[in-house]
């Protein structure tokens, strides 16, 4: 009896064996990370909201006599619309007479897209294979996620950034041989993305050298350029009033504030000395307080004294300021990683490399193009 027993147990084990054998856990065979790099929530994208949108050269080689770091473009107010193709940054017509025509709306930017659906795929019995692939079944508009390819956009308008600005005025002095994406990022408010283009240049492009091996080494220029799209209800105040600052007025010859200027078509679809629209660029006189970075090049041990006087004439201006009855501070921080192409940042931004366009300074600021309001500055040093 024993020894029957015996038996049974020992077959009872080896049936449970083989059973766990057989649902032995497969591994799951995940898409290659890759092919998920730069792949975004199509929900985190707003196609009814505006956004502020800016370019910006950041740094580039400075062997460039046409390169300023850091020089930002003009502001525009825009829409961001996914198509099959292309995710489109759309400038639409803000004169409501002629909003109803399509064509009055201009394309700034164009970015390839691939709509995805990464998910387990099946077998012809609907269950999971255990490996993970993009659904091909679906309709792109159904598709929840997408990957878009920074890097090979198409410009819609003249671009007026330094180097690039070249082609927009007819003058080939630099041949553009590729671009690379440095990072992106598509948030619930906003998107950011840089990218490095690489161009070759003609020899009066180039600073001061001495020999042809210089000049073909200095030909080599790089220079990455900083798009920013930020929703307008994200940034500006609610209680921002709008300021007119007619061209040649007393107050545009009193004071000199920036300005944006606009031309509104007259009603009988002409030009003349009224259809000139310009409003004041300011901060909102309400903020008691603006807070500004100093970029990374400022943690440098060997840009300390360079630091402390920054830090000095930030406290000096402030003093000024409480002198004069303004409750208006700036709030100096310290670096922390902070991206000055990112126009929710202002930013005190160090140069260091001596550039062969030999400029000392600017300070380049995104305000809003329909109210004026100014929403971020940045103050450019060279060391």
């Amino acid at each position: 009896m024993k020894k029957k027993l015996s038996t049974n147990l020992i077959l009872c084990g080896a049936l449970l064996l083989a059973l766990a054998s057989c649902t032995k856990e497969v591994p799951f065979d995940a898409t290659n990370p890759d092919k998920k790099v730069q792949n975004y929530s199509k929900s985190l994208i707003s196609e009814d909201d505006e956004y502020l949108f800016s370019s910006s050269q950041q740094s580039s080689s400075m062997s460039s006599v046409d390169a300023f770091p850091y020089f930002a473009g003009d502001n525009k107010r825009v829409k961001v619309k996914i198509t099959e193709k292309t995710l489109q940054i759309i400038e639409t017509e803000r004169d409501q007479r002629f909003a109803s025509n399509p064509n009055n709306s201009k394309l700034v930017l164009e970015i390839p897209i691939e709509h995805t659906q990464f998910e387990c795929a099946k077998d012809k019995f609907g269950e999971c294979t255990n490996v993970e692939a993009d659904n091909d079944k679906v309709a792109w508009k159904l598709k929840p996620n997408m990957t878009l390819k920074f890097e090979n956009l198409k410009s819609g308008q003249l671009e007026f950034l330094p180097i690039i600005e070249n082609q927009s005025f007819g003058d080939n002095s630099y041949t553009e041989l590729g671009a690379t994406l440095i990072y992106s990022s598509v948030e619930k408010d906003a998107i950011n993305f840089k990218i490095r283009r690489a161009f070759k240049a003609d020899l009066g492009r180039v600073g001061d050298v001495e020999s042809l091996g210089e000049a073909a080494t200095a030909s080599a220029i790089s220079a990455e350029y900083q798009f920013s799209l930020v929703k307008v209800s994200s940034v500006l105040s609610k209680d921002y009033n709008k300021i007119s600052y007619p061209i040649g007025s007393k107050d545009e010859q009193t004071f000199g504030f920036f300005s944006t200027a606009k031309t509104k078509l007259d009603v009988d679809g002409n030009t003349s000395d009224k259809t000139k629209i310009q409003i004041m660029n300011r901060w909102n006189p309400n903020r008691e307080e603006i807070t500004y970075y100093l970029s990374d090049e400022f943690s440098k041990p060997e840009n300390k004294m360079v630091n402390d006087l920054t830090v000095k004439t930030i406290k000096n201006l402030n003093e000024g300021l409480q002198e004069a009855g303004v409750k208006f501070r700036i709030n100096l921080k310290q670096p922390e990683g902070k991206n000055p192409g990112d126009i929710r940042n202002s930013m005190i931004v160090l140069v260091e490399d001596p550039v062969a366009s030999s400029v000392i300074g600017y300070g380049p600021q995104t305000e809003d193009p329909v109210t004026g309001e100014i929403v971020s500055a940045r103050t450019i040093m060279f060391l």
